[in-house]
């Protein structure tokens, strides 16, 4: 863990993002070029119009979820068939694009055009099947697998040995060249009453292991596969999935399928989910802010607090910033906001963990039908701040749809699987 205000020099240089408020990752399937399936991956290259490569990669799909990933201690790589398929996919930063006006085309004989729509502007990139075609040098991510850190121009984490979720985490300002530490680690708290409501159990991250089994660390995005296990403790067998954890230069996202086997009211009662990251010293004088229920807490608070701010944080964004750097969070399921009443926002100041005080959303689950379930973190960092984080937000709620020609449009996924 990193002491409360320590600065932190990058450890490699990487790419600074510059430009436009958001820089919007945009991720291709296979099937949206479908001139292009069959392939060799060596031989794929991304430019923009004017020809200038551009970062990108590919990444393998074998099958729902599971990616091809070279490196730790099970790669994968020899089950990928080295070829574009319909499920792989084609990651690049919507910033690199040419911005286009109305439609366009590529030089002739260059390659496939693919055309990016969203938010009211069009830019375009075009892919080739041509190892003649320089590739781009520049990278966005820097990750050193040996103490498991990640950096980008605009954040960087460390992540747990056995744990999915950081144990220490800084942002940067653009006009700054050194990041400023300001969460300690994530706070997780998972509690509810089994067997009709008669046994209360609660746990913390603590009881949360995730081992990190491979992962592919590319130009545009880390991949990090991890078996993940909760410890349910009492001699009960805990529970058990496969979970990826997605990270770009502006963003971070973890896609959780859940499966719930009988109805949730027949045995629980009471359960919530709670995730709010710990601010450490260096925090002092950021804010919490949701803007669409105009919410918000300062750091430190004054007055001791300790307090669940009541609403539904479903699809809605909240930052913590000092308007200058700081990060957005977004909560996205499939469960709908009418089955997640009691829900809201814990924000405590201090935090009882340390720092100035820690905040987040609480997830409480109600009746919900057997089936399955899909819950979605994504964090968010922008070197505009407050309008590239909400820019952000919206762009993964209404995300751009990219098309080839000859080809419907599809929309960009940067979920992943």
């Amino acid at each position: 863990m990193i002491a409360a205000g320590r600065v932190c020099r990058a450890v490699a240089p990487v790419l600074v993002i510059a430009g436009a408020a958001m820089a919007e990752p945009v991720v291709v399937q296979g099937a949206a070029v479908p001139g292009l399936i069959g392939a060799s991956l060596q031989a794929l290259r991304v430019t923009d119009l004017s020809g200038a490569a551009i970062p990108f990669q590919v990444d393998e799909l074998l099958g729902e979820g599971e990616y091809v990933c070279p490196e730790g201690e099970e790669p994968n790589s020899a089950l990928g068939n080295g070829v574009l398929d319909s499920a792989d996919e084609l990651v690049f930063m919507r910033e690199d694009a040419s911005p286009v006006a109305g439609d366009s085309s590529a030089p002739p004989g260059s390659g496939v055009l693919l055309t990016v729509r969203g938010a009211g502007l069009t830019s375009a990139v075009v892919v080739h099947a041509d190892p003649s075609v320089p590739l781009s040098t520049r990278r966005y991510l820097e990750y050193t697998a040996a103490d498991q850190r990640l950096a980008t121009p605009l954040y960087t984490a460390t992540f747990g040995p056995d744990r999915f979720h950081f144990t220490s985490a800084g942002v940067k300002h653009p006009d700054s060249t050194a990041y400023l530490m300001i969460a300690a680690e994530l706070r997780i708290e998972i509690a509810l009453r089994a067997f009709w409501g008669l046994v209360p159990i609660r746990y913390t991250e603590e009881s949360i292991y995730c081992y990190v089994k491979r992962y592919k660390a590319g130009p545009v995005r880390l991949i990090r596969r991890g078996d993940f296990h909760l410890k349910l403790g009492l001699g009960i067998k805990g529970s058990r999935a496969t979970v990826n954890q997605i990270c770009y230069p502006d963003v971070v996202v973890v896609p959780v399928r859940v499966h719930l086997p009988v109805r949730f009211r027949s045995f629980f009662r009471d359960a919530y989910i709670e995730m709010a990251p710990v601010l450490s010293d260096a925090a002092r004088g950021f804010a919490f802010t949701v803007p669409r229920s105009g919410l918000a807490a300062q750091f430190p608070a004054g007055a001791a607090t300790d307090t669940l701010m009541t609403a539904v944080p479903d699809s809605t964004f909240f930052r913590v910033d000092d308007g200058r750097r700081g990060y957005g969070w977004l909560l996205t399921t499939s469960i709908g906001r009418a089955l997640e009443g009691g829900s809201g926002y814990a924000v405590a100041s201090p935090s009882p963990r340390g720092g100035v005080g820690h905040c987040g959303y609480r997830l409480s689950l109600t009746d919900l039908p057997r089936g399955y379930y899909r819950i979605t973190n994504w964090v968010l960092f922008s070197r505009d701040i407050p309008a590239g984080l909400e820019a952000m937000s919206a762009a993964i709620l209404a995300p751009a749809t990219v098309q080839a020609p000859g080809a419907p449009a599809r929309p960009s996924d940067i979920a992943g699987r």
